[in-house]
Formats: C-alpha cells, sequence, structure tokens
C-alpha cells in the first residue's frame, strides 16, 4: 500500500500547482481567521455589558473555543483542496496515465486505493496545520486563567479531519462521474450552494440533518451561532466536545462515498 502512496507523492511533489494551493489555502486560513475573528474580538471589547459575561472577559481564541472555532472557519478552505483532487484525477484521464498504470499492472482498486492514499495524507496533513494555528491563535491572543486545559475541546480536529476526507472523496466522486475538470468543480460549488439553501429553508426539519455535507458539519458546529444573544447580557453556548454518533454518521457516509467511486470505476472504462 506504501507503494501506491509514493507513486502519488511522485506525481504530485513536483506539481507546481499543488504547492501553489498549498499556498493558498495557509494564506486564506491565516488571513480569514485574523480578519474576521479579530473583528468579533474588537465589538466585544467595545462595551463592557457585551465583552464580559458574569465578569469574564470573553473571545473567539479562547479555550476551549478556539478548537471549534478555527475548524468551522478551515471547512471552507476545503474547497481548495477538493479542486486539487478534481485535478489531480481528470489528469490520470486526460494524460491516460490511468490506462498506462493498469497496463502496468495496477488493478481500478489499486488506482483508487491510491487515491484514497493521497486524500488521507491531504487531510491529515491539513488537520495538523490547522492544529498547529489553532493552537497559536489561541496561546497568543486569549487569555488564559491559571488551570486551565487547553486541550479541551482538540477533539473537533478529529471532526474537521473526518469532514476534509469526506468532502475530497465527494470531489473524487464527482470526477469519477463526469471526468471533465471544469463540470466537476461546477458540481460541486452549484451543491455546496443548494444544500446550503435547502438546509436553511428546512433548518427545523429533522432530515436535513442527513443531507451529505450536513452530515459531514454536523459535529462541528456554526462559529458564530455560540456568541448570540451577548449584548443582551445573556450567557453564550458553546461546545466543548465532539457529538461522537453525529462523528460516526459522517465516517459512515465517506465509507459510503468510497464504495461508490469503486462501483463507478468497475463500471467505466478507462
Amino acid at each position: 500500500m506504501f507503494t501506491l502512496l509514493r507513486i502519488q507523492l511522485r506525481k504530485i511533489l513536483p506539481y507546481k500547482v499543488f504547492w501553489a494551493m498549498v499556498a493558498l489555502l495557509v494564506g486564506m486560513l491565516a488571513t480569514a481567521s485574523y480578519i474576521i475573528f479579530k473583528i468579533v474580538d474588537d465589538n466585544l471589547e467595545m462595551a463592557q455589558t457585551v465583552g464580559t459575561v458574569m465578569g469574564a472577559k470573553i473571545s473567539v481564541f479562547d479555550f476551549p473555543a478556539v478548537w471549534p472555532n478555527m475548524a468551522w472557519l478551515a471547512g471552507y478552505a476545503q474547497m481548495v483542496l477538493a479542486f486539487f483532487i478534481i485535478i489531480d484525477i481528470s489528469n490520470e484521464y486526460r494524460y491516460r496515465t490511468l490506462r498506462q498504470n493498469v497496463i502496468d499492472g495496477l488493478s481500478k482498486a489499486d488506482f483508487l486505493i491510491s487515491k484514497i492514499w493521497l486524500i488521507l495524507v491531504i487531510s491529515f496533513a491539513m488537520t495538523l496545520v490547522l492544529a498547529g494555528y489553532s493552537l497559536f491563535m489561541g496561546l497568543n491572543y486569549s487569555e488564559i486563567p491559571e488551570g486551565t486545559n487547553i486541550w479541551k475541546g482538540v477533539d473537533f480536529e478529529l471532526a474537521f479531519f473526518v469532514q476534509c476526507f469526506g468532502y475530497l472523496s465527494l470531489a473524487m466522486l464527482l470526477i469519477l462521474l463526469v471526468k471533465r475538470t471544469m463540470l466537476a468543480m461546477i458540481i460541486l460549488v452549484a451543491y455546496s450552494i443548494a444544500e446550503f439553501t435547502l438546509y436553511m429553508r428546512f433548518r427545523e426539519e429533522a432530515w436535513v440533518d442527513f443531507l451529505p455535507l450536513k452530515m459531514l458539519n454536523n459535529p462541528i458546529p456554526p462559529s458564530f451561532m455560540r456568541y448570540k444573544g451577548l449584548g443582551n447580557g445573556e450567557a453564550f453556548e458553546i461546545a466543548e466536545k465532539v457529538v461522537w454518533s453525529e462523528l460516526a454518521l459522517g465516517v459512515g457516509l465517506c465509507v459510503v462515498l468510497l464504495g461508490l467511486c469503486y462501483w463507478l470505476l468497475r463500471r467505466r472504462d478507462i
């Protein structure tokens, strides 16, 4: 299996587009998190009644809130990684490397496993970057009372890993289905917008929690929702740990998406 991973790394590591997307992704995460969350922090400091809850200053970078906050924000950057997966697999068709690999002795299952390895590595690397950056922001931009467990809530990084892996698996399924780079990207963006619109329209209904992207997003609650009501001096909501049943649904969806990818590869000519 590690041989399959090495094959993929040899393809992408010299690829300038890959490094350009990595730089774009890291830059987006750093810039967006600082600007957006700094604006919120500044607004919380504008009034004592808003910036203080029960006598304690709050910040979007405070532990343990920083872990789900950053995981939620990073979810919006996943589309950059998804685009790279689409480009990578579409190049396999465009340059007929998939066909050549099969001629050289690799099966379709081997090809799929190699792409799963690639998605695993990218998701894991992104999770490490997110965890490191979240820890940096928490240590440098929040007040840490003595005895605070800064690692409480770090399980949201695991939830992000599952979310990222699932989203990239969906991107792989789309490109295997349509085999066209721009078409797959358009479908992915359109579906993401359509599902979000559907959720906002029917968010009071229980069934919307079982929409594919919502299943992946459920373990990481919307960041700014936990600060609602602060202007009235009300207590704010904060998710301190992942709901494991919701995470299990996300993992199950990942398995289904990979199963569909395999089924599609077996039926399709290369």
